[in-house]
């Protein structure tokens, strides 16, 4: 990412060396590396992820290349730096230090304290696992709570089983919003000797909200509903959700998900045919989530997104502003249906005959053409980050939506071309 792509903003000056990667490196060098336990080395910067609303505030998420001085093991490090308008990011540091941390939360952080403050950028940093949005991020990363361990023992079947190892790896990550660990448990039958591993996977949600818990109630209807009768699609099997910790703990996803079928390429046309299919089915299902994405929702959103893109590049602010009106007037009045809304290739596995349908958090009552609208955006937008063929690409999003909408009501496919548009807007 180059600096340059950031806009002038008048209430975050700091915001262009913020995203300056090798000036970055040298801050970091500079300000974590005397507060790490032991003697460690910053090879390397990288911004990994950005949350940035004009004049209020922006979130950086920085992924650090660290090399022990003393094993030569190498590894790698999120760092989280929040700048906002005048002292508050000061401020929200003092709370932080007044307050205390829990106990044993330093034992999985790097550094003698969770988070610290640069002057000279005005900026809030945060040392992952630490996050003060998910307070139990650190205890959930120090392995399964004791709670959670009789439900995973169950999950091995009968037998006397013992944890004999728990690799713990953090794969997904949104500062102050969730974040994702992956558990690998190896165990071993005292009685019979035999070994097993098997992964689960633990998902922290933001303090005082109750959508991991909703999540989980969804989850758990869904996988009795397998059990009892035939679905066009499976839910991975939920473990528990821990409303202390508001963790939801869940099985893995058996099979290759989407995204990496179409990276190793051969025939891809038939897998997302039967993907199509599949979500068709589930747009029609009997469903009735609670939450409703209504259009005027949806063009609320688009707008905050317009704003942001032209902020960024003002050169195409009146051209964002057409295609958002565009938009509105082509929606209208329409059906609301069951809709995953965050439906992306690596949301859908394949293993054999069977697609399994993952991280149902924003799973509502809306315009069902908005799933195959942002997976065939997502599709879009890899033909310019990742170096695969445009013809694979090609060919694959038009297997994609000829088959769905074969599947569904003729009237839908009127929406694409709007749903598209708003999709490849967020993707911009």
């Amino acid at each position: 990412m180059s600096p340059e792509t950031m806009p002038n903003d008048p209430c975050l000056t700091q915001l262009v060396t913020s995203c300056d990667q090798r000036q970055m490196l040298g801050i970091f060098q500079r300000h974590l590396g005397p507060r790490l336990k032991r003697p460690c080395h910053i090879l390397d910067c990288t911004l990994s992820r950005i949350r940035y609303r004009p004049r209020t505030r922006c979130v950086l998420q920085y992924t650090l290349n660290m090399r022990g001085a003393d094993t030569g093991e190498v590894w790698e490090q999120w760092i989280t730096g929040m700048i906002y308008p005048d002292d508050r990011s000061e401020r929200i540091f003092q709370k932080i230090q007044s307050a205390g941390t829990e106990h044993g939360i330093h034992d999985y952080l790097i550094t003698d304290e969770p988070a610290f403050f640069i002057p000279d950028l005005g900026m809030l940093v945060e040392v992952f696992p630490y996050d003060r949005r998910i307070p139990a991020l650190p205890a959930l990363s120090g392995g399964p709570p004791s709670d959670l361990m009789h439900l995973i023992r169950e999950r091995f079947g009968p037998g006397k089983w013992h944890m004999e190892d728990c690799n713990i790896k953090p794969v997904r990550y949104r500062a102050g919003l969730g974040g994702v660990l992956q558990y690998t448990i190896r165990m071993r039958d005292e009685a019979t000797g035999r070994i097993e591993i098997k992964r689960f996977y633990v998902k922290a949600y933001r303090e005082n909200e109750d959508l991991g818990e909703q999540t989980y109630q969804l989850l758990e209807y869904l996988w009795k509903r397998n059990e009892s009768e035939w679905t066009c699609y499976k839910v991975t099997r939920p473990i528990a959700y821990m409303k202390d910790l508001h963790a939801l703990v869940q099985e893995e996803a058996h099979g290759f998900s989407l995204d990496k079928i179409l990276l190793q390429g051969g025939e891809t046309d038939s897998v997302m045919r039967r993907a199509a299919r599949t979500l068709a089915y589930f747009n029609q299902d009997d469903l009735i989530p609670a939450a409703r994405y209504s259009p005027v929702d949806q063009i609320t959103e688009l707008r905050d997104v317009g704003e942001l893109c032209s902020a960024v590049l003002p050169s195409i602010e009146k051209e964002i502003t057409k295609v958002i009106d565009a938009i509105s007037s082509g929606l209208g009045d329409l059906q609301l249906m069951p809709t995953h809304r965050d439906l992306k290739l690596d949301h859908l596995f394949l293993d054999g005959e069977t697609i399994t349908i993952i991280d149902f958090d924003s799973f509502a009552m809306a315009d069902p053409v908005l799933d195959p609208a942002t997976l065939l955006a997502q599709l879009v937008t890899m033909s310019h980050s990742i170096s695969l063929p445009c013809g694979r690409i090609n060919s694959a999003g038009r297997a994609f939506i000829e088959e769905y909408f074969a599947h569904v009501p003729m009237s839908w496919r009127s929406r694409l071309k709007f749903q598209y548009a708003g999709s490849a807007l967020k993707g911009a």
